[in-house]
């Protein structure tokens, strides 16, 4: 039986910008992704993402990522990339994403970061 390598799909970027009332200075990566988002957000993207990079942007107030998923072509599993969507829509609806009073403005159409 052929086995196929697992490919890398669904390539996503944003930028979170912090909202009027606020105008902090990030120190580093890190502190930008607890500003904007919830640790149980955090832990979505490291549980269902194939790959991650973060950096800071608009002179470290605001926090542009991009993240893939893995696509395995043998499982009969929902995709990563699937799973995180509805976990994040979940969590988006129930106002479990981004941290009270930090929900940022987000551009949606920004380069990939690799």
């Amino acid at each position: 039986m052929l086995k196929f390598p697992y490919s890398e799909v669904n390539k996503i970027s944003k930028i979170y910008t912090q909202n009027d009332s606020s105008n902090n200075i990030f120190e580093d990566v890190e502190s930008a992704k607890q500003f904007f988002m919830t640790d149980q957000a955090i832990e979505l993207f490291n549980k269902h993402c194939y790959r991650q990079r973060w950096q800071l942007t608009n002179h470290d107030r605001s926090l542009h990522w991009t993240i893939s998923f893995e696509l395995d072509t043998q499982s009969t599993d929902m995709p990563n990339s699937d799973k995180w969507r509805d976990a994040k829509d979940s969590m988006t609806s129930m106002d479990l994403w981004f941290q009270q009073g930090h929900h940022p403005v987000i551009v949606h159409d920004v380069e990939h970061l690799y």
